[in-house]
């Protein structure tokens, strides 16, 4: 890529890192592209429903294992008109991501539609217990630092008398505690708690509740630098963050299959 500038570079990065580790496509460099050619017969029997120019990723999602040859060119930024990428385009594409995620994880199952709907019911269920601890731990959070902070602490004669900054620290730390320990044990159901697993658990837990911080930035930053309201931009982000979160402590953390 040739004169782009960051926040186009940037955008760009993210969904192809998205689509080769979300859609596992990992064969291929940049599934992004809109330029290629394919034998006629990958497409004769597939049923094509993606909007805009991202019909490739489609095409490599619905023909797992295909052999790829990728050939480098330049892409240079426009000299002229103007770029077709804004908030619709992008959320167009994470639509698309989520509909090729889903068939992804319905392909070969089609015939056992009473198992499909068992796993529903409980991947459901278990995102509303996912979302239940973390309103409880906010609420742990929002109190933990509101009355150890040094005003309130003096003004209720507490023990505590901390900087707010310290007082917040404290919160998180105790909200994120909370949030580990009864999702493990309600939201997962993970009964073991010898204090080996449960230690390297933890630290997982901690490690990808970073990563959703992380995305959440980078998603907030993206719809909003691309015109989205910003409390709109923010509900989006704090979503999906929240749902990669899950997704991530549901298959590295608690060693569950994602779809179950």
């Amino acid at each position: 890529m040739v004169g782009w500038p960051f926040k186009r570079r940037l955008l760009s990065t993210g969904a192809s890192k998205l689509a080769r580790h979300g859609l596992n496509v990992r064969q291929v460099k940049d599934p992004m592209s809109g330029f290629f050619a394919l034998p006629r017969e990958l497409i004769k029997d597939i049923s094509i429903g993606t909007k805009g120019y991202k019909i490739l990723l489609e095409i490599l999602v619905k023909n797992k294992g295909v052999q790829v040859k990728e050939i480098p060119y330049t892409f240079t930024d426009r000299v002229s008109g103007k770029s077709k990428m804004d908030r619709n385009v992008i959320m167009n594409y994470a639509a698309a991501v989520w509909q090729l995620y889903l068939y992804g994880q319905n392909a070969g199952q089609r015939t056992v539609n009473k198992q499909v709907n068992r796993r529903s019911v409980v991947f459901l269920s278990k995102i509303g217990r996912y979302y239940t601890v973390g309103i409880a731990g906010l609420i742990i959070n929002y109190v933990v630092s509101f009355l150890l902070a040094n005003d309130v602490a003096n003004s209720l004669r507490l023990l505590s008398n901390l900087w707010y900054i310290e007082a917040s620290m404290v919160g998180i730390g105790i909200s994120t505690a909370f949030n580990f320990f009864f999702n493990k044990y309600w939201t997962f159901e993970d009964r073991e708690f010898s204090p080996g697993s449960t230690a390297k658990q933890f630290l997982s837990f901690f490690g990808i509740s970073v990563i959703g911080a992380i995305i959440q930035l980078y998603i907030l930053y993206m719809l909003v630098e691309n015109d989205m309201p910003y409390r709109l931009s923010l509900v989006l982000a704090v979503s999906i963050a929240s749902l990669s979160n899950f997704v991530l402590y549901k298959k590295l953390t608690f060693r569950e299959k994602v779809w179950a």
